[in-house]
């Protein structure tokens, strides 16, 4: 081969090799800029209950460049609504779901079936689907655990507990609930209220007029928040205790009606929420399990500047 052959296939192969990499360059800005729909599937019949969740979730769709549909599912209308709304954001094009849903047998097997192909990231309670998914939570069980080391710091001898635990099909109340007994004990409880639903505030009324105890315990956010409104409005005597991380929970920590307050960080997991999918859908699909922070609050260090950065983040 003479060298004017040489050269002129040295010139070809440069050519080749920088529109290789320009082709390459287009393509992963491509990647980069795809925009992705997410799903976001919460259980709760209470319209603010995830506020705080919601704000980290949408924090992270913004620097992740996905568009997120919320829905709130209604525990009143149960399986039914879910699979509904289930099928119909797969129907749309979603790209993954966010799931927070009680563990039911028919919509687990549902959820089996339908569920092949789909990114799945569950946060704060699990349901034992057979597809591999991530999943982001506080330590459910220490929360509770330190919520009952708490009141056993200032309950009197002698004096009783309720506990209401909500929903019993959502394991995150069931380990809640394991943590708090394994603290406390079981002699020190009155009653323990429950239901494969959540409990209205007509039913945990009922329970307290009929069985009045000297400490009232609240393990989610719905049913703490239903605890105090009853307590307000009946003159209820009992301190009561709580899991949750509203601005109504926190003003009643603040007059000293509650006593002691785990509050997990939900801004957080709802970042983490997104950031997990968003790495599922660029192929990093191991069955992470993510634990998010909680805060032990009570009326000494509830103006602490870091907790009050951690229960009411700031998001432009």
């Amino acid at each position: 081969m003479t060298n004017k052959m040489k050269y002129i296939l040295s010139i070809l192969l440069l050519i080749l090799l920088l529109f290789s990499l320009g082709t390459y360059g287009y393509m992963s800005s491509e990647d980069k800029n795809d925009t992705y729909h997410v799903s976001v599937i919460l259980e709760s019949n209470n319209s603010e209950r995830w506020s705080i969740l919601k704000q980290g979730i949408e924090s992270a769709a913004k620097e992740y460049n996905t568009e997120i549909n919320i829905n709130t599912v209604s525990t009143k209308t149960g399986v039914t609504e879910c699979l509904d709304i289930i099928r119909r954001e797969l129907k749309n094009g979603t790209d993954g779901l966010i799931l927070d849903l009680s563990n039911n047998s028919k919509l687990v097997k549902e959820l089996d079936d339908m569920l092949l192909d789909t990114q799945i990231v569950m946060i704060e309670s699990e349901i034992p689907i057979s597809k591999g998914y991530s999943y982001i939570a506080p330590d459910n069980y220490k929360m509770g655990y330190d919520l009952g080391s708490n009141l056993l710091k200032n309950k009197k001898k002698g004096k009783t507990i309720g506990i209401v635990v909500g929903n019993k099909k959502k394991n995150s109340n069931m380990e809640r609930k394991n943590g708090l007994i394994a603290a406390i004990g079981d002699r020190n409880v009155s009653w323990i209220l429950e239901d494969d639903s959540e409990l209205t505030e007509e039913v945990i009324a009922s329970k307290m007029n009929e069985s009045p105890v000297d400490y009232l315990v609240g393990l989610n956010t719905v049913v703490t928040e239903e605890i105090l409104d009853i307590s307000k409005d009946n003159g209820t005597q009992g301190m009561v205790y709580g899991v949750g991380n509203t601005e109504k929970i926190v003003y009643y920590v603040d007059q000293g009606v509650l006593g002691c307050l785990v509050a997990p960080n939900e801004y957080i997991m709802g970042y983490m929420s997104v950031n997990s999918m968003f790495n599922r859908l660029n192929y990093d699909t191991k069955e992470e399990r993510t634990l998010v922070d909680y805060l032990v609050i009570n009326k000494e260090n509830l103006y602490d500047v870091e907790n009050q950065k951690l229960m009411f983040p700031m998001v432009e």
